[in-house]
């Protein structure tokens, strides 16, 4: 019997020492993590902690059994964290927090709760990243991608506003000669109005275009700002279908009405159809309206015949709104494509029309939907018309 048991002290002692080599080089690898990690427990006192050489963060010499919050820079971000712990608690659930500001350093923060059984309270592991240097490279890209946006953008207004003021200075100097008849004298006179009011519609354009403030975002429905654009440009809208030219509904979407727009005397039918699925989104309601004037302005322009037909359908998927826009109009080469968004250009330019494109309003669209945390794409498929697609998030705290 004392023999078994002395067996079975040095099996235990082996076992102890085989355990202890284990945590130590647990514990190595938990100390040289290039992550902050700290678990706190229900009334946010620190229980673990490794110190990262990474860290910027003034930590107690003796950390365990401190409150987190009698740390500065954690008391310094004590309202934002609070409520990220708070969630956490209340889903049992993995939170993410993208950007938090810890005493002047940028940090990514997870929490992962952690159910301990038979326990009363839960504990939550803490894992910080600090993404100090990362952000101020991104600020700086933007930077740079501000910069080279403004050359672009000066380069394109210099020749946009030179072209038509030569236009202007060589009319008035011709008629200021005095060598010109009357009705060469109007002719010459009204192309200066035009050319004025060119440059005039590309400055306001541009200041749209470069304008960082936005009205409120409240909800609203992309279907009935839609509809609002459409009586714009033909108060009310006409729901007996024309047989001349169908308004083709998708599958399980309804009719929300019928509009005939005349633009440069060809009638042009537009159809707006939802599903019933369709969610209100958080949006500028103003700026909403600016993306579908522009898009149906560049609609209107592609169409060349009397048979002009406009499909707007809109529905929820994806935790999104969708819009599709497709026209019937001559469509955009494919050699244009990867340019249509860039400023300036434009395929509807008319010397003689200073109703023509500016090359502003793509852009301007594209601006509006990604400060709406969305997307904007378009097809072609060349003369056979185009389609504009936007889809715009829904907040998934807002229903339900």
């Amino acid at each position: 019997m004392v023999q078994k048991l002395k067996i079975s002290r040095t099996a235990l002692e082996n076992r102890n020492k085989e355990l202890q080599i284990k945590n130590t080089y647990i514990d190595a690898v938990f100390q040289s993590l290039l992550l902050n990690i700290i678990v706190i427990d229900a009334r946010d006192t620190i229980v673990v902690m490794n110190k990262s050489a990474e860290n910027r963060i003034d930590f107690p010499d003796n950390p365990v059994g401190v409150n987190l919050f009698c740390i500065p820079q954690f008391e310094s971000a004590r309202s934002e964290l609070s409520t990220s712990l708070g969630e956490t608690r209340r889903t049992n659930a993995f939170l993410r927090v993208q950007e938090m500001d810890f005493g002047g350093e940028a940090y990514e923060v997870d929490l992962y709760p952690v159910i301990l059984e038979n326990a009363a309270e839960s504990i939550i592991v803490m894992v910080m990243l600090n993404i100090t240097e990362k952000m101020e490279t991104k600020r700086a890209l933007n930077r740079s991608e501000r910069l080279a946006a403004v050359g672009q953008i000066a380069a394109g207004l210099a020749h946009e506003i030179n072209n038509p003021m030569g236009i202007i200075l060589n009319h008035v100097q011709l008629i200021e000669s005095g060598k010109l008849s009357d009705p060469e004298r109007k002719k010459f006179a009204a192309r200066v109005k035009s050319e004025i009011m060119r440059v005039s519609k590309l400055i306001e354009k541009l200041l749209s275009f470069s304008k960082e403030e936005s009205g409120p975002f409240k909800y609203d429905y992309v279907s009935v700002i839609a509809g609002d654009v459409l009586d714009f440009f033909e108060p009310g809208a006409n729901n007996a279908t024309d047989s001349g030219k169908p308004c083709k509904i998708r599958e399980g979407a309804s009719l929300v009405g019928l509009w005939t727009v005349v633009f440069k005397d060809l009638p042009i039918r537009v159809c707006l159809s939802k599903h019933a699925d369709e969610l209100p989104v958080l949006c500028d309601r103003n700026a909403m309206k600016q993306v579908f004037i522009n898009l149906l302005s560049n609609s209107f322009k592609s169409i060349h015949h009397d048979f002009g037909m406009i499909h707007i359908n809109i529905h929820s998927q994806d935790n999104g709104v969708t819009v599709t826009l497709r026209d019937n109009g001559e469509g955009i080469p494919q050699a244009y494509m990867n340019r249509i968004f860039d400023p300036f250009f434009t395929m509807k330019r008319d010397p003689m029309d200073h109703e023509s494109g500016t090359g502003l309003g793509l852009p301007l669209c594209q601006k509006i939907i990604k400060n709406h945390g969305g997307s904007i794409a378009v097809t072609s498929e060349g003369r056979r018309g185009t389609e504009v697609r936007i889809f715009i998030p829904v907040k998934e705290t807002s229903f339900g």
